[in-house]
């Protein structure tokens, strides 16, 4: 028989009005109608049709099913294979389009599980879970959005959160090639409002002219311009009226003013000392110094004390000597000075004032000298205060 082309097969018509293609097949004619040809099943491979597509020679119920509205689904376990390595593993469906709670996508050990039941993908390798996304949540090394208190886990959730922990190493790397500027940037509402990044291989942190610059080279932090990356010189406060630091501990100085030797505070103290030298002095007995008080700036001492005790005759000068704090500068002139103000006796005349100096020379002690005409009378030494200033030596 000549070969005859599909187009010029006549059409038969059945009784019932539809179109039939009539097939020989090894003596036995059998007809196929359209109908018969969309909705029947492809037989498995030396079997018989079984009214479903059978993908996997290996399955004996229905295998998968194509339904009225073009639905593919599986009426029992069914398992496509590409390979003996590659397979797609469909669980039993209870109805059209419906997928089991475990049905996996997998080979060569790596395997991509969906499951319904659970209402999450997970990526799985060799039996390991390695990721999963749930709920709109990328989740990796864990099995929910949790705590990072402890563990190493990452979390990207739904709701634009990132959460990472790291155990025993770093959480997070950030690299800039090629150039300076910002390697991570901070927004609000879109709007740039700081950033990290670097210069010159070190880092800056900050918001526009407002930055630090953490100079590892140069052993110093130092104000930057974050947008320019730049050294912003002698333009940011520290601290404004309102929002004050509290203290601050420095091992060297300050430089205020200026940036020469002579701008510099390298010394700032308060404190208590023994100015006591002995009992007694010049016309003055039973002596008691009190509540020993001193400020030191720089070279310049300040100090005050309490003296009490008795004057032994009136019109005559007294003196005594008492310990400095610290040495005084050794000059060729008195090098302090200071006033010892005090009352004797009663009356108008009762108040009296002595002189306060160390001498010509580097010493560790100092004098009062009150002149005689000072002391309007003998007797108990009423609140004599002392007060110094001199220059350390």
């Amino acid at each position: 028989m000549a070969d005859v082309k599909i187009s010029e097969l006549p059409a038969l018509t059945s009784p019932d009005g539809a179109e039939e293609l009539v097939v020989n097949d090894g003596g036995t004619t059998k007809k196929i109608t359209i109908t018969n040809a969309t909705s029947a099943a492809l037989p498995k491979a030396g079997g018989t049709m079984t009214g479903a597509l059978v993908v996997n020679d290996t399955v004996t119920a229905d295998g998968l099913v194509v339904d009225g509205d073009g639905l593919l689904y599986s009426a029992s376990n069914v398992e496509m294979r590409g390979s003996a390595n590659v397979r797609i593993s469909l669980g039993t469906a209870g109805t059209s389009g419906a997928n089991n709670s475990s049905n996996w996508v997998y080979g060569n050990g790596t395997n991509l599980r969906f499951n319904n039941a659970g209402g999450f993908y997970s990526w799985e390798t060799l039996g390991t879970e390695r990721m999963r996304l749930s709920s709109g949540n990328l989740i990796v090394g864990a099995t929910a959005v949790g705590g990072v208190s402890s563990g190493t886990k990452t979390y990207i959730t739904s709701t634009g959160n990132l959460y990472v922990a790291s155990s025993g190493e770093e959480a997070a790397y950030f690299n800039r090639n090629s150039n300076d500027g910002s390697i991570v940037e901070f927004r609000k509402n879109n709007a740039t409002v700081g950033s990290i990044g670097t210069a010159s291989s070190k880092i800056y942190i900050g918001s526009g002219d407002a930055g630090l610059y953490f100079n590892k080279d140069g052993n110093a932090i130092t104000p930057v311009n974050t947008t320019t990356v730049a050294d912003n010189d002698a333009a940011l406060d520290l601290g404004t009226t309102t929002a004050r630091f509290k203290d601050a501990y420095l091992s060297g100085g300050v430089y205020l003013g200026g940036t020469g030797s002579a701008n510099k505070l390298d010394d700032y103290e308060e404190g208590t000392w023994t100015s006591l030298v002995s009992t007694s002095g010049g016309n003055m007995t039973s002596l008691v110094h009190t509540n020993n008080y001193y400020t030191k700036i720089g070279r310049l001492v300040t100090l005050s004390f309490d003296v009490g005790g008795n004057i032994s005759s009136t019109g005559s000068e007294a003196n005594f000597r008492f310990h400095l704090p610290f040495s005084a500068i050794n000059s060729t002139s008195q090098g302090a000075g200071g006033t010892a103000n005090f009352l004797i006796g009663s009356g108008a005349s009762r108040f009296g004032l002595g002189q306060v100096f160390n001498g010509t020379s580097a010493s560790a002690t100092a004098h009062v000298y009150i002149p005689s005409r000072e002391i309007s009378a003998n007797g108990t030494l009423g609140g004599m205060r002392v007060q110094m200033t001199y220059l350390t030596n």
